[in-house]
């Protein structure tokens, strides 16, 4: 088998395939070679004896290069089988090849062929490879880069195949390998770390198989790369070269050959780091002593680094000792060096590359070291914006630190303070957009989330100069509650509350050695400020919040894992350390405050829990009252309220009462005389909700959540009323709008009347000139306050009113006012400017207030709704939710442009919760009532201002016709319903601006076919009498036919044959009178109308085909059909509408053929005879 065929393939891009060549082309020249019998030993004995050339030949004999290499390759040609010594030399030339990977796979090729051929030396292969790369004359950059590059890799053959370390190979040998490898760093600065990375393993190789020739070997390389001209060049790579001569070979003494660049022989000892740095960065150390190493940067970091880190991390060599300690390397020699201010981008990328080489060698302890002050300033930089140089570096650095703690998970603590410290920032993850503080703690164990909350209590227990760090400590633990991705853990967690309960609520008179809290045994220095006991305070609340959305194993909220009420257990901590004799409370606390706290707390612990009130309504109720009591230690006013009347629905919910009590209840709740139990607490809820406490209102979401299957109507109206009422004020504009327009219309008689006061109205204009112009605008569109007016005409002294008028003339007589403003003086005119002033401010005050009312309200109104949102979810079967429907659609109809957040809420509510609900309410349904909400969607479809409203109302009548079906069936509500569609129908054919749009219909007809065959009538109707608006109509008429004729099969189950039968004749009159009216009016009338009218004329002869086995001529009248086809062809504009007619006679006449076909088929059938057998037995008559 021929070896050139493998030789391809070598230089294959993909690296299976190359190393499947070169295996292959490894074993057949092995195969050769050991066949291979050198010829005629005897012949050729003297020269063998001399087949290796020699210096004293070369210099005396074959001077010339050209005969040397002759001379090897003679001899390689002797000794080895022909394809061994073509691929020899094919291989070495490869080398140089610029094609594809054919320098990767040739050296990969040739270092294995050497290995497996013992008799080939160093002085055989090295010559050859200088020869075939060596330039020839002028060559281009690229070729003699190729060149280059090929030499790097045949030496690196020659020491990686073990040919470099072979007892044939002489210290000359390897002396002039180590300096043609030099040579080559020396002509091209950009490869001296390859080069270097060669001379490492050229030293490596000799000190491995131990040489006998070593020591020579090692001198005479120290001597190339540090004597002569090289002594005062250092690069990375000679220090790495350095370190490991220092590590294997220490009885060297190194001070001549690091002199004068190095004080100490050492490249790692503190005196040396400031040089070292300089040469790490590869910059000039000396600008007369030293040149620059390299000048040529690219991303990857030089090999020296792992070297480097390895010695601090992972050695115990004895020679690198005095060596300074890895914090002062990693701060001179990249924090100070490569992060340093003035760093390029460049560099700085090189010390993000350093970090993420130390970080995963580092313990716990030296954590520290890497997070230095300018890498903590580069790296948070860079972070904060996508436009940074060095954002992908600095963000890969941010994403590699969650998957190193979760290997090592002790990591996370020591990582968080780094970034958090002193060097970092309190807001990391704020400061730099990202998430990786949250990110790490995720990925922590609860022990080291534990760690952190103790460290974040001694930011704020403890002794601190910095008290902004205690806001910052509190907000942390805040954060850490809310995070659901971090390992939550009921001891943390508690320690976290504790820490809110002990310095939001009290404060240390003195410190108490007997107490049991570190807090009270020594409190914080400085005291914390009111501001942050207020937080504390606040926070305590957020977080029992937090917990209190989140349910157990058990569906409870508001639990930990032993089952206990948080809030319980912050009380009763609470109640413990009110005990205490050294505390006192932060917040000074009312009388009544304290009696109302008292007394709800007394009536449940009074509540019989073995009564009638399930668990889970008694656990819901726990946590609302010992919620709003914990609210009351934070102060909120009107506090007391609630809980009195808490105390007051937890009487009424769950103390048990005798069948007596109840009936008196019960007549009494029928008089109106006493609300219901559910109507006490949903008040109660209702003014938690419009609170501004996110707490409360949590808690009352809860509580509502847990009542919804006990919430009555009475509950339910209370709620609704709320939604539905105005704030103070509101709706007044459009009465005065009222009035204006009546009074608009008396004084238009009177408009050429001049006024009495036209210098009152002077002095007006003046003052309301410094009004701004949004002002006026507002000013004209809203009602004149009566109040203001009366203001603004004392001030002026013009009167308002008949009484008023005697009073001015009273004080007129005496001299205390001013009949003309004309007539004032200077000082009255400043007092009168003053005064107007004045009214104008308080104007403007009442306006602000007025807007402050109303913003309030609608935030309360979306905060109700949620209640609605809640009992719409949990009790869609509950024939209660029906009363939702009218408040809700009003909301969206009326809605404003600032009720838009109340008005989605709504309209989800509706299509979420109820339109697409699987259950429906079944029971305790009021036939009336519901058939009212029906019929109420229906006109408030008729007057839709917008589609969604339109959209929405036809989804509800979908879906409140689906309650009446299913409960009266057959009964007279569906028949009613049935009218309701009707009416709407004719309102949609009848009247010309109608809201009404088609999908109504077809959504009512596809979703109840056999309900909506009612329509039929109407539809046939507005077809053939042609009652309709326009012509449009009267085709959505033909669409809706269509529709409904498609449901052919349930009308069929149905029984309704004969109804569409008999409606055929009169559907056919109707299409044949409209395209009979068309071509007479043709300027009325365009062609696409009269294909969608011929269209859905073919669909309803499809469909009358599928109904019926009969003749179906008659009952289309395919005479007047035929002449229609004949009319359409005679007018231009209806030429493209001629074909589907003639499809529709087509149609109409395959009829008869088509039926006679289907009863041959019926009795074929009925001879046991199938068609396809049919067919084969014709075949066969015919053959």
């Amino acid at each position: 088998m021929s070896t050139l065929e493998l030789y391809w393939p070598l230089a294959s891009n993909k690296t299976s395939e190359r190393l499947q060549a070169s295996s292959d082309l490894i074993n057949l020249l092995n195969k050769f070679q050991q066949d291979f019998k050198p010829a005629d030993e005897d012949r050729d004995g003297e020269e063998s004896d001399h087949s290796e050339p020699s210096d004293q030949e070369e210099d005396t004999v074959d001077k010339n290069q050209k005969s040397v290499i002759k001379r090897i390759e003679k001899w390689i040609e002797k000794h080895h089988a022909p394809d061994v010594s073509y691929a020899i030399k094919r291989l070495i030339r490869g080398l140089a090849s610029p094609r594809e990977s054919s320098r990767l796979g040739f050296a990969v090729t040739l270092t294995q062929l050497l290995s497996n051929l013992p008799l080939l030396t160093v002085a055989h292969v090295l010559p050859l490879i200088k020869h075939h790369t060596t330039p020839v004359g002028n060559v281009k950059g690229s070729e003699e880069r190729d060149l280059i590059f090929g030499r790097l890799f045949g030496i690196q053959a020659i020491i990686e195949s073990g040919l470099i370390s072979r007892s044939t190979t002489t210290p000359d040998d390897f002396k002039e390998t180590i300096r043609n490898v030099t040579d080559l760093g020396k002509n091209k600065v950009w490869l001296k770390e390859a080069t270097g990375w060669t001379t490492l393993n050229g030293l490596k190789e000799v000190t491995e198989k131990n040489v006998s020739w070593l020591n020579q070997a090692i001198t005479n390389s120290l001597d190339i790369l540090f004597t002569g001209d090289e002594k005062e060049i250092w690069g990375p790579e000679k220090v790495g070269i350095l370190l490991w001569l220092q590590s294997t070979h220490s009885d060297i003494d190194y001070s001549e050959y690091v002199q004068p660049i190095f004080k100490n022989p050492l490249p790692l000892a503190p005196q040396n780091l400031s040089v070292l740095a300089r040469i790490l960065r590869e910059t000039s150390i000396d600008a007369e002593k030293a040149t620059s190493g390299s000048g040529v940067w690219k991303p990857q970091l030089h090999w020296v680094w792992p070297q480097i880190l390895d010695i601090y991390f992972t050695s115990d060599n004895q020679a690198f000792k005095p060596r300074a300690s890895f914090q002062d390397f990693y701060r001179i020699c990249i924090d100070e060096s490569l992060f340093q201010t003035n760093a390029s981008p460049q560099r700085k990328y090189w010390g993000f590359s350093v970090f993420a080489l130390a970080l995963p060698r580092l313990t716990n302890e030296d954590l520290g070291a890497l997070f230095t002050p300018n890498f903590m300033r580069t790296w948070i930089n860079n972070l904060r914006g996508e436009d940074r140089v060095l954002h992908k570096a600095a963000l890969r650095i941010a994403q590699d630190l969650q998957p190193l703690i979760a290997q090592n998970p002790k990591l996370g603590l020591p990582l968080i303070l780094q970034l958090l410290g002193k060097h970092g920032s309190a807001n990391f993850d704020k400061l730099t957009g990202t998430k990786t503080v949250a990110n790490i703690l995720s990925s922590m164990t609860t022990d080291g989330v534990s760690e952190y909350v103790g460290y974040l209590r001694s930011f704020i227990q403890g002794e601190t100069s910095d008290v902004k760090q205690r806001k910052w400590a509190l907000d942390q633990l805040l954060s850490l509650i809310r995070n659901s991705q971090i390992p939550h853990d009921d001891e943390w967690v508690w320690s976290a509350l504790e820490c809110f309960v002990l310095n939001g609520i009290f404060v240390p008179r003195k410190p108490s050695s007997k107490s049991k809290h570190d807090v009270l045994k020594n409190p914080p220095q400085p005291p914390l400020s009111d501001t942050d006991r207020a937080a504390a305070r606040s926070h305590l609340l957020s977080s029992l919040a937090e917990l209190s959305k989140t349910p157990d194993s058990k569906k409870q909220l508001g639990v930990d894992k032993n089952g206990d009420l948080w809030v319980k257990r912050v009380y009763d901590f609470i109640q413990s350390i009110e005990s205490e004799k050294n505390v006192i409370t932060a917040v000074q606390y009312e009388e009544e405050v304290l009696i109302a706290r008292k007394t709800a707390l007394d009536s449940f612990s009074n509540v019989n829990k073995k009564g009638k009130a399930p668990e889970t309504r008694h656990h819901a109720f726990s946590l609302l009252l010992l919620s709003v009591v914990l609210q009351s230690y934070d102060n909120m006013e009107g506090i007391s309220d609630v809980l009195d009347e808490l105390a007051s629905a937890s009487s009424m919910l769950f103390t048990v009462k005798s069948p007596k009590k109840n009936n008196s209840k019960q007549q009494e709740n029928e008089d109106g005389e006493e609300p219901s139990a559910m109507a006490v607490l949903v008040d109660v809820l209702v003014s938690l909700l419009e609170r501004s406490s996110s707490f409360l209102r949590t808690m009352a979401i809860n509580a509502f959540t847990a009542f919804t299957p006990e919430v009555d109507e009475e509950a339910l109206d209370m709620i609704i009323a709320q939604l539905s009422s105005q704030p103070d004020g509101e709706g007044e504009g459009e009465d005065g709008e009222e009035e204006n327009e009546e009074m608009g219309d008396d004084e238009k008689g009177e408009e050429g009347e001049e006024s009495d006061s036209e210098n009152a109205k002077d002095a007006q204009d003046e003052v309301a000139s410094d009004v701004s112009d949004d002002d006026k605008e507002d000013d004209i569109n809203e009602a004149v306050d009566p109040e203001f007016e009366r203001k603004l005409a004392k001030a002026l002294g013009q009167p308002v009113s008949d009484d008023e008028d005697e009073e001015m003339v009273d004080e007129d007589e005496d001299g205390d006012a001013v009949d003309n403003v004309d007539n004032m003086t200077d000082e009255q005119m400043m007092m009168l400017d003053e005064q107007l002033a004045e009214i104008f401010k308080s104007r403007v005050g009442d306006k602000k207030a007025k807007e402050g009312a109303q913003r309030e309200a609608q935030h309360t109104k979306n905060r109700l709704i949620d209640l609605l949102d809640v009992y719409a979810k949990k009790q869609s079967s509950n024939a209660l939710v029906l009363k939702l429907i009218i408040p809700l659609v009003e909301i969206i109809v009326n809605s404003g442009a600032t009720e838009q957040q109340l008005s989605s809420k709504s309209s989800a509510i509706l299509r979420q919760r109820l339109t697409k609900s699987k259950d429906i309410p079944t029971t305790n349904i009021n036939e009336d009532d519901l058939l009212v909400i029906f019929e109420e969607m229906h006109n408030v479809a008729k007057k839709s201002r917008t589609n969604e409203i339109l959209s929405l109302c036809n989804q509800l009548s979908l879906y409140l016709f689906r309650i009446i079906t299913f409960n009266y069936s057959g009964a007279v509500a569906e028949s009613k319903a049935k009218e309701v569609y009707i009416s709407s129908w004719q309102d949609f054919s009848n009247r010309k601006h109608t809201k009404l749009n088609p999908s109504v219909f077809t959504d009512y007809i596809r979703r109840y076919p056999t309900q909506s065959l009612s329509l039929l009538d109407e539809l046939v109707q507005t077809v053939v009498d042609g009652k309709a608006t326009n012509a449009y109509r009267q085709i959505q008429a033909l669409t809706m036919l269509q529709t409904l004729f498609g449901q052919h099969k349930q009308l069929m189950d149905a029984g309704k044959k004969d109804d569409i039968l008999a409606s055929i004749p009169k559907i056919r009159q109707g299409i044949y009178s409209f395209i009979a009216t068309s071509c007479e009016s043709k300027d009325k009338t365009n062609a696409s109308k009269l294909k969608d009218v011929l269209k859905s004329a073919l669909a309803l002869v499809r469909v009358h085909k599928k109904i019926t086995d009969e003749k179906i001529e008659d009952e289309w009248d395919l005479t007047t059909l035929q002449s229609i086809v004949t009319t359409l062809g005679s007018i231009d504009k209806f030429k493209g509408v001629q074909s589907l007619a003639q499809q529709l006679s087509a149609l109409i006449t395959q009829s008869t053929s088509t039926s006679k076909t289907s009863s041959k088929k019926r009795k074929s059938s009925g001879n046991g005879t199938t068609e396809p057998e049919q067919s084969v037995k014709k075949n066969k008559q015919k053959q």
